[in-house]
């Protein structure tokens, strides 16, 4: 597949399901960001105007830091070993699934799982599936 040029898009918002909780959903914003890149947008929680998908929520079991975390290196001690990763996935029907994990990859994780790619080095990107 052929990358998109992403400095001609628009921001871009979808609506996105909780995994495991299909009945719950919230909007994710994406906005351009240099190198041809987008970013999700507004999650923020101590920002202003934050839009934090409730998938996205202590509630759920995502990490937070105290409000007076200010740098990342201060975050450092509440971010959970082995990563967290964030995912969006999207139906064949073209509904939007938001979901996150934690820690490394699971050791009877197979390399057909698509979830694998999850667990590769670097930031961002799509996995087909």
């Amino acid at each position: 597949m052929p990358a998109t040029d992403v400095t001609s898009l628009p921001v871009i918002t979808i609506q996105a399901r909780v995994i495991g909780e299909p009945g719950i959903s919230g909007p994710i914003e994406f906005h351009r960001k240099a190198g041809n890149r987008m970013r999700i947008a507004r999650q923020n929680r101590q920002q202003p105007n934050s839009q934090r998908h409730p998938a996205w929520t202590s509630s759920r079991g995502f990490p937070t830091a105290p409000d007076l975390v200010s740098s990342k290196d201060e975050a450092t001690p509440y971010f959970p070993s082995g990563g967290l990763r964030i995912y969006i996935a999207k139906t064949i029907e073209g509904d939007y699934y938001v979901g996150f994990t934690k820690g490394p990859r699971p050791t009877d994780m197979i390399e057909t799982n698509p979830m694998w790619g999850l667990y590769n080095d670097g930031v961002g990107g799509v996995i087909e599936a």
